[in-house]
Protein backbone atom coordinates (compact mmCIF):
# COMPACT_ATOMS: atom_id res chain seq x y z
CA UNK A 1 0.00 0.00 0.00
CA UNK A 2 3.47 2.17 0.45
CA UNK A 3 4.22 2.04 -2.75
CA UNK A 4 0.59 2.82 -4.28
CA UNK A 5 0.55 6.11 -1.97
CA UNK A 6 3.99 6.97 -3.23
CA UNK A 7 2.45 5.96 -6.84
CA UNK A 8 -0.43 8.19 -6.11
CA UNK A 9 1.41 11.44 -4.98
CA UNK A 10 4.12 11.33 -8.01
CA UNK A 11 1.06 11.18 -10.44
CA UNK A 12 -1.03 13.46 -8.76
CA UNK A 13 1.93 16.17 -8.14
CA UNK A 14 2.97 15.72 -12.64
CA UNK A 15 -0.50 16.08 -13.80
CA UNK A 16 -1.72 19.56 -10.99
CA UNK A 17 1.86 20.51 -11.99
CA UNK A 18 1.09 20.27 -15.72
CA UNK A 19 -2.46 21.04 -15.07
CA UNK A 20 -1.57 24.60 -13.47
CA UNK A 21 1.18 25.39 -15.61
CA UNK A 22 0.16 24.56 -19.36
CA UNK A 23 -3.77 24.35 -18.93
CA UNK A 24 -3.81 27.63 -16.36
CA UNK A 25 -1.03 30.02 -16.41
CA UNK A 26 0.16 29.09 -20.68
CA UNK A 27 -4.05 28.76 -21.42
CA UNK A 28 -4.42 32.00 -19.64
CA UNK A 29 -2.17 34.28 -21.44
CA UNK A 30 -3.07 32.26 -24.74
CA UNK A 31 -6.26 33.57 -24.39
CA UNK A 32 -5.74 37.02 -23.24
CA UNK A 33 -3.35 37.45 -26.15
CA UNK A 34 -6.00 36.03 -28.51
CA UNK A 35 -8.60 37.83 -27.33
CA UNK A 36 -7.07 40.90 -27.25
CA UNK A 37 -6.27 40.06 -30.81
CA UNK A 38 -9.93 40.14 -31.88
CA UNK A 39 -11.49 43.27 -34.08
CA UNK A 40 -14.28 43.88 -30.97
CA UNK A 41 -12.50 42.93 -27.70
CA UNK A 42 -14.76 40.45 -25.76
CA UNK A 43 -14.32 41.70 -21.92
CA UNK A 44 -15.50 38.78 -20.76
CA UNK A 45 -12.47 36.39 -22.64
CA UNK A 46 -10.18 38.81 -21.39
CA UNK A 47 -11.13 38.57 -18.03
CA UNK A 48 -11.62 34.71 -18.15
CA UNK A 49 -7.52 34.95 -19.25
CA UNK A 50 -6.59 36.97 -16.53
CA UNK A 51 -8.47 34.84 -13.79
CA UNK A 52 -6.98 31.76 -15.49
CA UNK A 53 -3.17 33.29 -15.20
CA UNK A 54 -3.92 34.44 -11.94
CA UNK A 55 -4.98 31.51 -10.08
CA UNK A 56 -2.21 29.10 -11.72
CA UNK A 57 -0.23 28.97 -8.73
CA UNK A 58 -3.49 28.28 -6.22
CA UNK A 59 -4.59 25.68 -8.43
CA UNK A 60 -1.01 23.49 -9.01
CA UNK A 61 -0.61 23.67 -5.10
CA UNK A 62 -3.73 23.00 -4.21
CA UNK A 63 -3.85 19.68 -6.91
CA UNK A 64 -0.52 19.09 -4.88
CA UNK A 65 -1.40 18.86 -1.54
CA UNK A 66 -4.34 17.28 -2.04
CA UNK A 67 -2.69 14.21 -3.71
CA UNK A 68 -0.13 14.06 -1.25
CA UNK A 69 -2.74 14.13 1.37
CA UNK A 70 -4.46 11.29 -0.38
CA UNK A 71 -1.20 9.36 -1.00
CA UNK A 72 -0.13 10.02 3.20
CA UNK A 73 -3.68 8.97 4.42
CA UNK A 74 -3.37 5.73 1.99
CA UNK A 75 0.33 4.90 2.98
CA UNK A 76 -0.75 4.50 6.74
CA UNK A 77 -3.31 1.92 6.05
Amino acid sequence: MKALGVIIGVVGTALSIWFGLWVMLVGGISTVVDAVQEDPIVGSTVAWGVVKTLFAGTVTSFGVALSWIAAIALAED
